[in-house]
This record gives structure tokens, C-alpha cells and sequence, in this order.
């Protein structure tokens, strides 16, 4: 059977895919699950930031390996051509803590990079990250879920 977990922060990012899906709280992880045509459906949220989204990997993957791993959720737009309210595959993801570079694997020619900042960024910080990463979007978790995709046996694929 085939695992796929999908990631987000808050419930709220998570409510229109998992509806209908079988939900529980284990460990201040929310988590819900379906199965379909031999594929189970995880998705979970712990929470903003980095260490929450840690959390909640580790919650979907602590009886079975992660065949592929969906990072979702509200991103902050950098640049005036990201739409609010669109959805946006990322080209990849850069953690701004550690410098880490992580490339979505299948990701569209012109599809915008993420950063992952510690905090929300203002405006001044958006302008920055938008020059100096050359980025699109911001958010704070992503890094944290690519960098423990690519850690998954059998390579694990993030998709941001």
C-alpha cells in the first residue's frame, strides 16, 4: 500500500481535502486518514513553525514509512504577480536558518521558490527574501517537511 502524508500547519488548511476522512488527536497532533484504490491518506497539523511541523511528520510516519510527502497551507506572496488565494506549486524550498536548498521534484519551469522564515514576515523582510532568495513565497514550515522527506528511506518525495 502506498502512504501518502500530507502536512500543513492549522486545521483550517487541511478542512477542504479532509473531509469525510477519519479523524483523531494523538500526541497534540491532529490527524485524519482515509484509504483509496490501495493508497492511505494521512494528513496532520501540529501547529505553525518548524518544530510543529516536525511533530507532525513523526505522527504520520511512526508505524509506516512515507512514500511521498505533501506540504500544504497558507503562503505569504514576495512578489505583486502571486495571486491571493491561488494555489502555487513550489519550485523548491529554501530553510533561511540553515541555507538548505531543497528542489520539488516535477515542479513547473517558472514555478516560484519558497522560503521557510522563523516568524511571519513584514513587509520590509518580504522585499528582501523576495530579492535576495529571488522567492515567491514565504511560509513557516516547509523546510522542515523537505528536509524530512529527503530523509525518508526509499527517498521519500516532497512536494511542496
Amino acid at each position: 500500500m502506498t502512504r501518502i502524508a500530507i502536512i500543513a500547519a492549522l486545521p483550517g488548511e487541511l478542512k477542504p481535502l479532509v473531509r469525510g476522512w477519519q479523524h483523531e488527536r494523538r500526541n497534540g497532533v491532529q490527524v485524519w486518514q482515509t484509504s483509496r484504490n490501495n493508497v492511505q491518506l494521512l494528513a496532520a497539523c501540529a501547529g505553525m513553525g518548524q518544530r510543529s511541523a516536525t511533530r507532525a511528520f513523526a505522527e504520520v510516519e511512526k508505524n509506516h514509512r512515507i512514500d511521498r510527502v505533501i506540504s500544504t497551507g497558507w503562503a505569504g506572496a514576495l512578489r505583486e504577480d502571486i495571486e491571493v488565494a491561488k494555489a502555487y506549486q513550489a519550485a523548491g524550498v529554501v530553510d533561511l536558518r540553515t541555507g538548505e536548498r531543497f528542489a520539488v521534484e516535477g515542479a513547473a519551469a517558472g514555478s516560484p521558490w519558497l522560503v521557510t522564515s522563523a516568524g511571519v514576515a513584514g513587509k520590509a523582510e518580504k522585499r528582501r527574501l523576495a530579492a535576495e532568495y529571488r522567492a515567491g513565497l514565504v511560509d513557516m514550515e516547509a523546510a522542515a517537511i523537505a528536509r524530512l522527506a529527503a530523509l525518508e528511506p526509499k527517498g521519500g518525495t516532497p512536494v511542496a
